[in-house]
């Protein structure tokens, strides 16, 4: 079940029908889907997106940092001109996955009672 949400996630489609997509725009879900008219208005991801992103890029440009000190000890323009893009793109691209999949996984597994009979 967490599998075919990750795949719903990078594809960016509707939890219900797997047809319609789910932004409207960069980082914008739709209200209701196109193809089916699933209501998706409600489930809100948050601020876990951001946090997953952050902590991920972090850890990541943490490695990044390490192996570089280790293996060439550059100055610190250098560390500047690699971990601004790397942390930039990374960032970027992570948000809408994870934003994508907490929506997802708020569709399918609602916190409260009657989620689904509402829509």
């Amino acid at each position: 079940m967490v599998g075919s949400a990750l795949f719903l996630a990078l594809r960016a489609r509707c939890p219900r029908c797997r047809n319609g997509p789910l932004y409207d725009g960069v980082l914008k879900i739709v209200d209701h889907c196109a193809v089916c008219g699933c209501d998706l208005s409600q489930h809100d991801s948050g601020d876990g997106p951001a946090a997953f992103s952050i902590l991920i890029t972090g850890g990541l440009a943490l490695i990044v940092v390490v192996w570089m000190e280790t293996n060439f000890m550059p100055s610190l323009w250098v560390y500047g001109m690699v971990l601004v893009p790397l942390i930039v793109i990374i960032s970027l691209l992570s948000i809408r996955f994870f934003k994508a999949f907490l929506v997802i996984s708020r569709y399918r597994y609602p916190s409260d009672e009657g989620a689904h009979e509402r829509q």
